[in-house]
């Protein structure tokens, strides 16, 4: 569960970014593509009220076949946003989702499906009944946030969806005059989306699409449909606070104010993993913020690896020559070492304590990319953030970037603890450019110190009212509860710091607006006066949420888990800390079916946030099981070792890193070949393992005794179980050596396996058993079962980077696996297995 947690709140910079994602797709189990299952209509239908958005996806899925069939259908969405209701009806009975506490028996299924990065995914097995048709439904919600000036509510359609009809209806109404709209055309589409201006402050926007103009998506990785808009805002603050039945929402920004000076530390990750992220990329992106900087700005480079060193022991104003000289240090860097985070975030908090005060109102920043994990020093991320917590007196926020694919939570937790952003990048981005982007959003502070407060003890309770800066293009919204449900109007004080000085501002309440009464709303009129009660709710349950996460103190964490528990069971919202139970609709009442019938119609409901991934193996013959992207089910195959001769597993000549294996032949009783020496190479590390001993550097590592070894740009972590070793190389790169004996048994052999946990780092040149097969996606082609039971299929396995692609055959089979006990897994022949090694 608390993978789970973590991958779903990596998402600071979500937090201002003004995202709506939704992206669904269905996967055929069982059926080839003559007979699959399709959908024959999907509609996605979004009602956008004061930026507070329902989206309704409705799908009338089609099994023609004379069997049933089993599908798994998806819907992707943002991380902070929450589905609320499921609806399906089948054969004549319809179900429905109750959201419950998750018990610590309840599993997130894993599934290794691509969707786009701060996403999460809602997943759900369903067997449709044989020639008949099923309508199935999902609701979620979330709340629109703007940066840069814009608010942007995207969906996603991927290639390949076996969709007769799409229509896409987004009715957008809000507070104020919709000033700018636009939709920009879908990448290999040519048909445009309609906009119709309902009034002055409400939109229609509709589009429109058929099978064939959908089948030029299939060119593309995924379809982009994305509304751009903004709101009048006259004033140089523009406050609306909106009250009804109860309820309360306050919506600001600050909108003519000038940007402050800041004094700003960038404190850089040099150490070895950044040769494999980019370091390049990196230095690009900083020459390019340097020489942004403005004439009051001043700041300090901070470079980190197992040593901290700042390049000045002071801030330097900004000047043509000191900037240069700057850029001279940063092309200096040479990736190399471990990562002292504690010390290097202890530094700049140690240089900005330490500057001269100006007269004039600056703004205070920690400017934190890392691209892994604490690997010198202080390596406890409790420790580390009580360190930095002490040491920040100023309440310096810090913005923190992770780049790389894998989960951190250190970087959410040091931003959300000192009211910073946090931005994970993904490898699969443009780096230089979201990295351009976040600084620019980031540190363009128009405020600071915001306070709202309300008069006449008016609100009861509220969300989140001290804020630590205000960006510019931003919006602030408190939400919050009425002392008496019968107040039609409240009165509200903003207070904050901004180049002028210290500020005071009021504004009085206004009724929700009234309905236009000519958008296609599937909303109710009573439903859209629930709106700030709503976002009341959303908002409570994130920040509940993050609290639970991410406070130091355990008797809070639990304090916030149960609160955000409480709001989700009444909102019914699924989420980290819930599950979802289907349940059968009667005709007088609703109750759970026996589990028997609810197992038969839907296998599994459950959501997943995030996408895993293990390859390896090596049992006899040996035997490698492997996640491909795009397959819900990994690949097995068996590769004929030549005994005592070198396996190659992983070879990887851009960042030098390989791993091979030696083969031995088994008891003759079972006809079998092992991996019964295992070495691994990469810059400063050389360790070799047999099933007795384990040599790293040349020197004894036992496999009993719980320990850590540390090497210039790797960590070899013994579990002290006597089977588990891990290699981490950098941040982005992490093998797992499997030792398998039987003592008892004088007719088994012991053997190793070996695993790749982690390979964002291996570059496109990998090659080897295992390392050729990282970078390729896959697709059923059709699949088949024969009279005796037995599932065979035809996948299509591509490479992106070369452009080739094959069919391969593949049979089902249930091969558990020792580490992931995966199984099953699609059995591919010696000769398809070398067909892909080449691709």
């Amino acid at each position: 569960m608390a993978t789970t947690h973590r991958l779903l709140t990596s998402h600071r910079y979500t937090m201002f970014v003004l995202i709506l994602i939704t992206l669904m797709s269905f996967h055929s189990v069982t059926a080839d593509d003559k007979s699959a299952p399709y959908f024959k209509k999907v509609k996605i239908h979004s009602d956008v009220h004061y930026r507070f958005s329902t989206t309704l996806i409705t799908g009338e899925l089609v099994n023609e076949n004379k069997k049933a069939e089993k599908i798994i259908w998806d819907v992707i969405l943002p991380e902070q946003f929450y589905v609320s209701n499921f609806t399906a009806n089948i054969a004549d009975h319809s179900y429905y989702g109750k959201v419950v506490t998750k018990s610590d028996q309840v599993h997130n299924a894993r599934r290794q499906f691509i969707h786009p990065p701060r996403t999460s995914l809602f997943t759900l097995q369903l067997n449709i009944p044989a020639k008949s048709t099923v309508n199935i439904s999902v609701i979620y919600h979330g709340l629109l946030k703007r940066r840069l000036g814009l608010y942007e509510h995207i969906m996603y359609l991927l290639p390949g969806q076996e969709i007769e009809n799409l229509d896409i209806d987004v009715n957008i109404e809000e507070t104020n005059d919709i000033t700018k709209i636009k939709v920009p055309p879908m990448m290999g589409l040519s048909q445009q989306a309609t906009i119709k201006e309902m009034t002055s402050r409400s939109v229609a926007v509709t589009y429109s699409a058929n099978k064939f103009q959908l089948n030029n998506l299939s060119k593309h990785v995924v379809g982009k449909f994305c509304i751009k808009f903004d709101v009048k805002r006259e004033d140089d603050v523009s406050n609306n606070l909106l009250v009804s039945n109860g309820y309360f929402v306050h919506f600001l920004s600050i909108n003519k104010s000038p940007i402050l000076p800041k004094d700003i530390i960038f404190v850089l990750d040099v150490s070895g993993s950044m040769y494999l992220t980019g370091m390049d990329k990196v230095k690009s992106v900083m020459y390019t913020i340097l020489s942004d900087l403005k004439q009051n700005d001043r700041f300090g480079l901070v470079f980190y690896n197992h040593n901290v060193n700042a390049w000045k022991d002071e801030l330097s104003s900004v000047t043509k020559e000191s900037i240069d000289k700057a850029k001279e240090e940063i092309d200096k860097c040479s990736p190399f070492g471990r990562s002292d985070i504690n010390n290097a975030i202890l530094k700049s908090l140690s240089l900005l304590k330490e500057a001269d005060k100006p007269e004039t109102t600056q703004a205070q920043a920690v400017f934190f990319l890392t691209d892994g994990v604490a690997s010198e020093g202080e390596l406890k991320t409790p420790r580390i953030l009580d360190n930095v917590h002490q040491a920040n007196t100023m309440n310096v926020p810090i913005y923190s970037i992770f780049l790389g694919d894998a989960n951190y939570e250190l970087v959410n937790q040091l931003s959300f603890q000192s009211q910073g952003l946090s931005y994970k990048i993904s490898s699969s981005e443009n780096i230089p450019t979201k990295l351009k982007e976040f600084y620019e959003h980031a540190t363009s502070i128009l405020a600071l110190q915001l306070k709202f407060e309300y008069a006449d003890n008016a609100a009861l309770k509220t969300t989140s009212t001290n804020f630590k800066t205000f960006q510019k293009g931003s919006e602030i919204v408190v939400a919050g509860t009425l002392s008496d449900k019968s107040v039609k109007n409240i009165k509200s004080t903003f207070r904050c710091s901004t180049s002028e000085g210290l500020k005071d501002f009021t504004v009085e309440s206004a009724q929700l607006p009234s309905s236009s009464g000519k958008s296609k709303r599937f909303l109710t009129e009573a439903e859209r006066h629930q709106i700030p009660e709503k976002i009341f709710a959303f908002l409570s349950t994130q920040q509940a949420v993050d609290n639970s996460l991410f406070n130091s103190d355990e008797k809070e964490q639990v304090k916030w888990q149960q609160a955000a528990v409480k709001l989700a069971l009444e909102y019914n919202y699924l989420m980290s800390l819930t599950s979802m139970e289907i349940l059968k609709s009667q005709k007088r009442n609703g109750k759970l079916l026996g589990h028997g019938e609810v197992n038969e119609l839907f296998p599994s409901d459950s959501r997943t946030f995030g996408v895993y991934g293990k390859y390896g193996g090596g049992g006899g013959d040996p035997h490698f099981i492997m996640d491909i992207r795009g397959l819900s089910i990994p690949i097995c195959f068996n590769v004929a070792g030549h005994l005592k001769r070198a396996m190659i597993l992983v070879d990887d000549p851009s960042t030098r890193i390989k791993a091979e294996a030696v083969i031995i032949e088994g008891h003759p009783k079972h006809w079998k070949r092992y991996m019964a020496e295992i070495k691994i190479v990469a810059p400063g590390l050389t360790l070799i393992a047999t099933t007795k001993h384990v040599r790293i550097n040349s020197k004894p590592f036992s496999w009993t005794v719980e320990s850590t070894l540390t090497a210039p740009t790797s960590d070899v972590v013994n579990f002290g179980n006597g089977k588990n070793i891990a290699v981490r190389i950098g941040g982005l790169v992490e093998f797992e050596i499997k030792r398998i004996t039987h003592p008892k048994q004088e007719n088994r052999t012991d053997f190793l396996d070996f695993y790749i946990l982690k390979g964002n780092g291996l570059s496109m040149k990998t090659r080897g058993i295992l390392g050729s097969l990282l970078h390729l996606t896959g697709h059923v082609r059709w699949t088949k079962k024969s009279l005796n039971g037995k599932m065979s299929a035809q996948l299509q396995i591509s490479n992106h980077f070369s452009r080739r692609r094959i069919n391969v055959p593949v049979i089902l089979k249930k091969r558990p696996d020792p580490l992931t006990q995966r199984k099953p897994c699609w059995m591919l022949w010696q000769k398809s297995y070398s067909q892909l090694a080449f691709l």
